[in-house]
C-alpha cells in the first residue's frame, strides 16, 4: 500500500475497509483526508488490490480499520495501528 499507492504512513495507519471501492471499473481508496486535510482518490493497482483481500480474509476483517497489530502468537488484535 505504501509504495502500490503512494501512501504516507499516517494514511496507512488511518485507512478503513469502508474507504477502498470500486468506481468506474478499478479500486480506489476513496475520499482519503491527507496532508493539509486535502481530500483525495487513490487509485488501487491489482496486485495491491490481491493483498489488500487476502490480509483481509487473513486477518477476517471485516470492517472499521485495514490494518492492525499482530501478537506474538500470531493472532490479529486490536483496533488498528497507531
Amino acid at each position: 500500500m505504501l509504495l502500490g499507492c503512494a501512501l504516507r504512513r499516517s494514511e496507512f495507519a488511518g485507512l478503513a475497509v469502508e474507504q477502498i471501492q470500486q468506481r468506474d471499473g478499478r479500486w480506489v481508496v476513496a475520499d482519503l483526508i491527507g496532508k493539509g486535510g486535502r481530500v483525495r482518490t487513490i487509485p488501487i493497482p491489482a496486485w495491491v488490490n490481491v493483498a489488500i483481500d487476502l490480509w483481509l480474509a487473513a486477518a477476517r476483517v471485516e470492517n472499521g480499520r485495514v490494518w492492525r497489530s499482530i501478537s506474538r502468537g500470531g493472532r490479529v488484535w486490536g483496533n488498528g495501528l497507531t
